[in-house]
């Protein structure tokens, strides 16, 4: 079948794979036969730390919910690649399961510090703060993150976050002309894919 002739190539390729790239593809291809614990011990032989390797131990992690173990590999993660985004992602994201919203606020807060511009960042902390409530503190981080240079899907998504927190403390206008602006954002990023 199918399976098996898949299963067989997998085994060949870890007979002969050398490189950690080749290892890291072994893992990934656990990972997406949802094989999480065979894909922790593959992603585990690879020497070369890169930011794909965090990226999938962090994933693989977080679809098990190992908790302890995403702070601990995203902080190493953040140290070694501290201009990339989604260290701090992960592990603000764990503090968050955790509910502990303070700490995920200081991981965002370190993250703006070593990257500038991260729409991403920003619409995260916003998020939180949407989250617990705090509309206006969710309103004023979306707009540092609306004035940074657009980055549709993240820029679009700061304007509906921002819109639903207008909407929430009752000013439907200013809430209308936000969606609008996600709107307007989708639409001519689906026009840039068309060509």
């Amino acid at each position: 079948t199918e399976i098996s002739k898949s299963k067989e190539d997998i085994s060949k390729a870890e007979e002969i794979s050398n490189s950690d790239e080749d290892k890291l593809l072994i893992a990934k291809y656990y990972e997406y036969r949802r094989n999480y614990d065979m894909a922790l011990e593959k992603i585990k032989k690879i020497k070369n730390k890169n930011s794909d390797y965090y990226d999938d131990l962090l994933y693989i992690y977080d679809e098990i919910d190992n908790i302890e173990e995403i702070i601990k590999n995203s902080a190493e993660y953040i140290k070694k690649y501290p201009k990339t985004e989604s260290g701090y992602r992960y592990k603000a994201g764990a503090y968050i399961e955790n509910d502990k919203y303070d700490e995920a606020l200081k991981v965002y807060d370190d993250g703006i510090k070593n990257i500038k511009n991260s729409v991403g960042l920003f619409n995260c902390k916003g998020s939180v703060y949407y989250f617990l409530e705090k509309y206006d503190d969710a309103i004023k981080i979306l707009d540092k993150s609306i004035a940074l240079p657009l980055e549709s899907y993240e820029t679009g998504r700061a304007y509906m976050l921002r819109g639903k927190a207008y909407e929430k403390i009752g000013n439907y206008k200013e809430a209308e002309k936000n969606y609008l602006s996600e709107i307007e954002i989708n639409l001519s990023d689906e026009k840039n894919y068309d060509r």
